[in-house]
């Protein structure tokens, strides 16, 4: 007999979880879900592992320019940390007050859930990491959320690795600072032109933007570049395959961008990230790279040429 009301309250906490505007835990703070897999779980191994990725990064890299944006990529620790630790670290002595964090959801129809229209806002009044809390911006979720393009979900944000394993360096640089993440799911090209202008509005001197993006996946049998055993001669190949793909970047051309990537068949993990945040901060001003790697899934001894494949990652700083 109580079947019938327990089916229905499960279902009106399910719409709650993704109705815009009504969601419960608006005042709590989402926990963290990737720590022991994507980076080391407790306080004290991750602030080791953060403290040990900055000191990678050379403070005077950009000399005297304003960081407004940075590119990231967000792997595990054992693949990015350096890369992180290079990029986010280019930017310590900088002050900011509030970091906006772009990234493409890694939801798919196939997990059962589907994708989501637009961009999703969190629905939390933060996060909690092992290392301290970072606060959500409510009020810049709240005049966001104005735009039917945004929507406060809960549900995108769960098991999502675009954002979280960039927050531990966030915090550890700056703890203050208010944190606005934003999802990217389902957008047509006008939806990413609208996106980027709505945070474009959002930023200012003391505003510093993220993408989340890894840069190249690649396999032999893509035909990209030429993949030989020897894994110096296959990375050189990779670097030169990425060399004009990286310069559209750093002049800050989105429409160039996407040309790119469709004339080369390119599988980036965050190109809708990658457009949205280009366009948010405009083609006004200039770019540098801060820290380049790359992982290869068979680089324990000779690379086979049909089927290596690996990922690049990429820390790019965008400057005024």
């Amino acid at each position: 007999m109580t079947t019938r009301p327990l089916l229905v309250l499960s279902l009106i906490l399910a719409a709650a979880c993704q109705s815009p505007g009504s969601l419960p835990g608006q005042s709590a703070y989402r926990g963290t879900e990737w720590g022991d897999r994507y980076y080391p779980g407790t306080r004290e191994a991750l602030s080791a592992e953060i403290d040990r990725a900055l000191k990678l990064a050379d403070p005077t890299v950009l000399g005297e320019a304003r960081p407004q944006g940075l590119l990231v990529p967000h792997a595990g620790y054992s693949f990015s940390a350096n890369t992180l630790g290079q990029s986010f670290g280019a930017l310590q002595g900088y002050a900011y007050d509030r970091v906006i964090i772009v990234g493409q959801s890694h939801r798919h129809r196939r997990h059962g859930i589907g994708t989501f229209p637009g961009a999703a806002l969190p629905a939390e009044k933060g996060f909690q990491l092992s290392t301290g809390r970072l606060d959500n911006d409510l009020a810049a979720i709240e005049r966001l959320e104005r735009n039917p393009l945004f929507a406060r979900r809960a549900r995108p944000f769960d098991g999502e690795t675009a954002i979280e394993p960039l927050l531990p360096f966030v915090r550890a640089l700056w703890p203050n600072a208010r944190l606005l993440p934003i999802l990217i799911g389902r957008v047509s090209p006008d939806d990413i032109t609208a996106i980027g202008q709505a945070i474009h509005r959002e930023l200012d001197e003391r505003t510093l933007l993220v993408i989340s993006t890894t840069f190249t996946h690649f396999h032999a049998r893509d035909g990209h570049f030429p993949v030989s055993p020897d894994k110096e001669a296959t990375l050189q190949a990779l670097r030169d395959f990425e060399a004009p793909f990286v310069q559209l970047i750093e002049q800050r051309d989105p429409k160039a961008v996407v040309d790119w990537i469709r004339r080369n068949d390119l599988f980036l993990c965050g190109t809708r990230a990658l457009l949205v945040g280009m366009t948010a901060l405009g083609q006004t001003g200039g770019a540098q790279t801060v820290a380049k790697d790359w992982s290869l899934r068979d680089d324990k001894g000779p690379l086979d040429p049909k089927w290596t494949s690996g990922v690049s990652y990429r820390g790019i700083v965008f400057i005024k």
